[in-house]
């Protein structure tokens, strides 16, 4: 007995065609006469893509008067502040964060701690 050979099919309208790849897990199969329509739409596909991309977010403007009043508030409010997230959030730099934790601790008497790099500004303890 002899058995048929099997050719592979398109996709598409299910002739014989040539493989392409494999996508997914799936072996994908076109012929000549898909081929061409298939490559115009993934073509304006891709151009569609290309066109819209989302725009970075742009960091509020704070100036450091600001940011420092900000800190001093949370501190009163909260009892301490992360001051490198807020650099994070406003677009501050490391450096100048030190300063005003130095600054704030020299004023108000609060304790600058850095550890496992983050920049806390706390009020002092009460000793009983």
């Amino acid at each position: 007995m002899s058995s048929r050979a099997k050719f592979p099919t398109c996709m598409i309208c299910g002739k014989p065609g040539i493989p392409i790849g494999t996508i997914g897990g799936k072996d994908v199969i076109i012929c000549t006469s898909c081929a061409e329509p298939l490559y115009n739409q993934l073509g304006a596909l891709i151009n569609a893509m290309r066109g819209a991309k989302p725009k970075a977010k742009k960091r509020p403007s704070i100036s450091p008067e600001e940011f420092k009043e900000m800190v001093i508030k949370t501190v009163e409010e909260r009892g301490s502040a992360q001051l490198f997230e807020y650099c994070r959030r406003y677009g501050i730099s490391r450096k100048d964060a030190r300063k005003l934790a130095d600054e704030l601790a020299a004023e108000k008497g609060w304790v600058k701690e850095e550890a496992k790099g983050k920049l806390y500004i706390k009020k002092a303890e009460a000793t009983a």
